[in-house]
């Protein structure tokens, strides 16, 4: 074999391992253009949730409000219905309610109970889903608690803020600084003398 021959040889074989080189570069070109082209599709579809997730947080938001403003437009219309209801029962109740001072008498004097009725124990009598973050609400405790309210133990007396019956203006508010952990040292809690 001549020295052209090897040269030959050598030419056509480097040649040919350019070759597959080369194919092998396209090979790997057109998988990567693949994989951009699924890539892109991937962050256009990831794109569209974050899209569809932002409606759906709008969605929500709206939802939420108009619930809080039904709820509200909800408890205005229950008031004003209940404070011709309330009103009478206050007339009622002025005559038996004691003061808090009377009422700690009484207590010590006779050695009654005390029951306290709050707002929670009201939506708890009279609003099924209503529930305390301490207390499940349930048809017997509904039952059991409208039963202390309309006929309780003789040496139990009941005590209710005054504003719970009659009251339908301002005054009814929650007083700031005074938390209802401390019932007790509101000057409008007082008992009821059944």
């Amino acid at each position: 074999m001549s020295k052209v021959d090897v040269l030959r040889r050598i030419v056509a074989g480097t040649l040919q391992h350019r070759k597959k080189t080369v194919d092998a570069a396209n090979r790997q070109i057109k998988l990567l253009e693949e994989q951009n082209k699924l890539l892109k599709s991937l962050v256009q579809t990831q794109n569209s949730l974050v899209q569809t997730e932002k409606k759906r947080d709008e969605v929500i938001a709206k939802l939420h409000w108009e619930a809080q403003r039904t709820r509200t437009i909800a408890e205005n219309i229950r008031g004003a219905v209940m404070a011709p209801i309330r009103q009478d029962i206050a007339e009622v109740m002025q005559a038996k309610q004691l003061d808090h001072l009377e009422t700690l008498a009484v207590i010590r004097d006779e050695r009654k109970s005390f029951a306290r009725f709050g707002d929670g124990e009201f939506r708890l009598m009279y609003r099924r889903e209503h529930k305390l973050k301490f207390h499940k609400n349930s048809p017997e405790l509904m039952t059991a608690l409208k039963s202390v309210l309309v006929s309780p133990h003789p040496d139990t007396l009941l005590g209710m803020r005054r504003c719970s019956w009659g009251c339908t203006g301002p005054s009814c508010l929650r007083r700031p600084g005074i938390s209802s952990g401390r019932w007790w040292q509101h000057r409008n809690v007082s008992a009821t003398a059944m």
